[in-house]
């Protein structure tokens, strides 16, 4: 499969590895281990680098921002007058998951240039 065919299908393979993600991720709030269990179920399909890089990206992103936004309203909460809000170090997840993001943008790079060279 050469030309705009293979292109079409590793952008259709992203995208499924993307819902898979945000799907996984959604698992990953109400059951932790079977949401990473999706993560790496989605990596394990064939093209691997381009669902695998789809997945990441959405786990990655929702996942740190998903913390990001816990932050925020635990700070805005603490604005308000006798309120207070306590968050333990976040900083071991949200490395986790800017690694997964950086991971997901690693192998969608690697995808895309293996389908740009495959044209040639």
């Amino acid at each position: 499969m050469n030309g705009p065919d293979r292109s079409l299908t590793v952008i259709r393979h992203w995208l499924i590895g993307l819902v898979g993600g945000v799907i996984a991720l959604a698992v990953t709030d109400i059951i932790f281990p079977l949401g990473i269990a999706m993560v790496v179920g989605i990596a394990l399909l064939r093209p691997r680098p381009v669902a695998a890089g789809g997945a990441c990206v959405a786990w990655g992103a929702g996942f740190a921002g998903a913390l990001w936004l816990a932050s925020e309203r635990c700070a805005e909460f603490n604005r308000q007058p006798n309120a207070g809000c306590t968050m333990g170090d976040n900083t071991p997840f949200l490395t986790v998951g800017l690694a997964v993001l950086v991971l997901g943008l690693l192998l969608t790079s690697y995808a895309a240039a293996r389908a740009r060279s495959s044209r040639f």
